[in-house]
């Protein structure tokens, strides 16, 4: 399987930093022990930079995260964890890393020619426990911010590791890839499932009421996303189809005619409509949960 993929897909991914916002305070850890009589209760930790002053780069960074999530296959987990990405997506990602980047370090920066107004405000929010030396500089603060891609790598092939391995660390590798792979396969089914079962309950739960004017009132509303993100999941299988499964091909192309090209105002007026579409979502849901027993994935 690692001679199928290599030369189709790569490994990727993203690390990303940032500043502390919090600090652990002894005085008030201290006094909130002693205006409770307790001992040892719990630590106090006192926040030294507001959650606002950080959220536009932690935006960012959280923009590129989705993108990598949506568009990529789980690979390997941990604090360095790849994906696999398909060839052809590769140039795009990469430059959505770039523009997530740049966009960054822009923001960081003026965001920083506010520090002293943000410190003098944190002086009268900390009142009594505000120390100046909890602050990091602005220099500090500006080099916390990152957001880095690793190096794509191409999938290894165990047939060059023979060379160096036995042919028992061969197979544990094989075994290994293998079992990742699978994840990876499984991740894309899981994606479908999800949105075709918020799909369904959405539908199911839809409710129209009519009071004693004659007002209609709607309960358990149903949102177009539902619809929507399963639209956008079918557009993204080229890239998330790392394998080529014909039978995820199969699943989105009728996920796509069945469930994504209706019309969500009529869903919404009409219960026949609602009830139809519903059908079609669970008939689809149990046929994709005939293919996982069939791949051994029981969720």
């Amino acid at each position: 399987m690692a001679g199928e993929l290599r030369g189709r897909a790569m490994l990727v991914g993203i690390t990303t930093s940032a500043i502390g916002t919090r600090v652990k305070d002894k005085r008030g850890t201290r006094a909130v022990n002693a205006e409770f009589e307790a001992k040892n209760a719990g630590e106090f930790y006192r926040r030294v930079i507001p959650l606002e002053f950080i959220r536009p780069m932690k935006s960012i960074q959280r923009e590129a995260y989705k993108y990598h999530r949506d568009h990529t296959v789980p690979w390997s987990r941990g604090p360095n964890g790849t994906s696999l990405i398909t060839v052809e997506a590769l140039p795009d990602y990469q430059s959505m890393v770039r523009d997530c980047k740049r966009r960054l370090k822009s923001t960081v920066l003026k965001v920083a020619k506010g520090y002293d107004s943000m410190i003098a405000s944190q002086r009268i929010a900390n009142g009594g426990l505000f120390e100046e030396k909890d602050i990091p500089s602005v220099e500090e603060f500006i080099n916390s911010f990152s957001l880095e891609p690793l190096d794509p790598q191409s999938i290894e092939n165990t047939d060059d590791l023979r060379v160096h391995m036995s042919e028992e660390e061969v197979k544990a590798v094989e075994r290994n890839f293998e079992k990742a792979l699978s994840k990876s396969v499984e991740s894309t089914y899981m994606k479908f499932k999800d949105g075709i079962e918020r799909l369904s309950e959405s539908l199911g739960k839809y409710t129209v009421t009519v009071d004693a004017n004659g007002k209609e009132k709607v309960t358990h509303g149903f949102h177009a996303t539902s619809v929507t993100k399963l639209k956008e999941l079918c557009d993204l299988l080229p890239e998330l189809n790392i394998t080529r499964d014909p039978k995820l091909d199969k699943l989105a192309k009728e996920v796509r005619a069945k469930l994504t090209k209706v019309n969500v105002p009529d869903l919404k007026k009409s219960a026949a409509a609602r009830s139809r579409v519903k059908d079609d979502a669970e008939e689809i849901k149990e046929s994709l949960e005939e293919t996982l027993r069939g791949y051994g994935i029981n969720d």
